[in-house]
């Protein structure tokens, strides 16, 4: 059942139900700054396909079901709306969402309605049809489908960066288009139990619950207030909302981005060289305590290899000695004993005397 109920109010890009302390979203943000904004919007109701001409509807005029090919009806309405009620000044930040096309693809057997060709036809023919009408200081925040591994997908972004970057919508001063690339470069979030986080989506693990739709209004808020050339790819999990400065008070554009992508480069170049030098350094050290510890290693092995052999000649000494002493006297024991001549008897000298 919840999923045939649709929270209007509740969308993270155009749902003003609550305030800014209770839900986050776009409009609930900006509201912080200016109370005046309106046309957001608001309430429950059952899904129903075939209008958006509820009071409490605002400005949003996605319809359940709907896909590329209906997007260019959508921006129709708003246009009416816009007159109708005579707005002026309008500043305001769109949001184009075109995901069931990423449905339907896998049923067009014949793979000719949801081509690439065919979906960059679809948003360019819409966005021409808002170039062209008379909205004074439009900024449109076109962001780029999540990468749900479709085999169109990575076509998609680049046909869409081709159409922005060629500066098609850049020849008005009150009028532009933005690509917002935090959806691009996703994976899936998984828990510290290595399973797939399913509580950043619906029932119908397709579309964001409460706590997807709070992540993809802080990213997109992020990216606003990133310029140009330097936005974020991926989702701002665990990331602090970005507020403008004194120095760049406003929503960065392709005209307006120049000087602070530059000072987003140099910062990332100073972060990379730091990083280096640390690793650099962090090797040095670790090489001059490796060759260090292998000195000593090898200089007391050399110290105990001297005193190894000065022992063992200090043994062989020893044992020679000994040796040669026990030589000598075996020696002396064994030389045969020296004879010693007897004198004659007196007796035989006096026999001759007389």
């Amino acid at each position: 059942m919840d999923l045939l109920i649709e929270n209007q109010g509740l969308s993270w890009s155009i749902g003003g139900d609550y305030t800014y302390s209770k839900f986050l979203s776009l409009p609930n943000i900006l509201r912080q700054y200016n109370q005046k904004l309106n046309v957001f919007s608001t309430k429950v109701s059952i899904m129903f396909p075939f209008s958006r001409n509820n009071s409490y509807n605002g400005l949003n005029v996605a319809k359940p079901w709907d896909s590329s090919s209906n997007i260019v009806y959508q921006a129709e309405l708003p246009l009416e709306k816009l007159k109708n009620e005579k707005l002026r000044n309008w500043n305001s930040d769109w949001k184009v969402i075109t995901n069931n096309d990423l449905c339907s693809f896998c049923k067009d057997n014949q793979v000719k309605k949801y081509t690439p060709e065919q979906y960059l036809n679809n948003i360019r023919n819409t966005l021409d049809k808002l170039y062209n009408a008379s909205l004074p200081s439009t900024l449109i925040n076109l962001v780029l489908p999540f990468d749900i591994r479709n085999n169109y997908i990575k076509q998609y972004h680049r046909l869409l960066s081709d159409l922005i970057n060629s500066k098609r919508y850049e020849k008005r001063n009150d009028f532009t288009v933005v690509i917002q690339l935090f959806k691009t470069h996703n994976k899936l979030s998984y828990k510290h139990n290595s399973k797939i986080d399913f509580s950043y989506f619906a029932q119908d693990c397709f579309h964001l619950s409460g706590k997807g739709h709070s992540l993809a209004v802080i990213s997109l808020l992020n990216n606003l207030f990133e310029p140009v050339g330097g936005k974020k790819r991926t989702c701002h999990i665990g990331k602090p909302l970005k507020c403008s400065t004194k120095e760049y008070p406003c929503i960065f554009t392709s005209k307006h981005s120049a000087k602070a992508l530059d000072e987003v480069r140099s910062r990332t170049m100073m972060r990379t060289t730091d990083r280096v030098t640390k690793i650099i350094k962090n090797t040095s050290t670790s090489d001059h305590n490796r060759i260090s510890h292998y000195h000593r290693k090898h200089k007391k092995a050399d110290s105990d290899l001297s005193h190894t052999k000065l022992k063992f000649i200090v043994i062989i000494s020893f044992l020679f000695i000994i040796i040669s002493i026990l030589t000598v006297d075996i020696m002396r024991r064994r030389k045969p004993p020296t004879l010693i001549p007897m004198n004659k008897p007196d007796s035989l000298a006096g026999t001759a005397n007389s």
